[in-house]
C-alpha cells in the first residue's frame, strides 16, 4: 500500500522537493535499479489524462532519497487547485506504486 502526502506551491514556482521512498513499515525503499516517475493529474481514478508527468533524480539509491525538480514552465499554463499524483518505482515491466496524494497549486502572489 503506497504512502499517503501532500504536497504544495504556487504555479510557476521553480522548486525542488526532496523525495524519501519509504515502506510501509516506515524503512527506507532500496532504489536500486530502480528508476521513479512522479505522475499528476486533476481527477484521483479514471477521468483525464495525466496533466504532468516527471522522472525523479535518485540521490541515494539504498537509503530512498532522490529529488523532484520543477521549472517554471512546469506549473505555469496550470489552474491554481489541488491535483493528484503518485509516485511509482520502476524497474523493468516491475511499478511499484510508492506514494500518493493531493498536490496543491496555489496562486502566485506575482501574477
Amino acid at each position: 500500500m503506497p504512502i499517503v502526502a501532500s504536497y504544495s506551491m504556487p504555479v510557476g514556482e521553480q522548486r525542488s522537493i526532496a523525495y524519501s521512498a519509504t515502506k510501509n513499515d516506515g524503512s527506507a525503499f532500496d532504489l536500486t535499479g530502480y528508476s521513479l516517475q512522479f505522475s499528476m493529474k486533476a481527477t484521483p481514478v479514471g477521468g483525464s489524462p495525466y496533466k504532468l508527468q516527471k522522472t525523479l533524480t535518485i540521490t541515494n539509491a539504498p537509503l530512498g532519497l532522490a529529488t523532484l525538480a520543477f521549472v517554471t514552465a512546469d506549473t505555469l499554463a496550470f489552474a491554481p487547485d489541488t491535483y493528484f499524483f503518485d509516485v511509482i518505482a520502476i524497474n523493468g515491466t516491475i511499478q511499484i506504486p510508492l506514494t500518493v496524494g493531493t498536490f496543491q497549486l496555489t496562486e502566485r502572489v506575482s501574477r
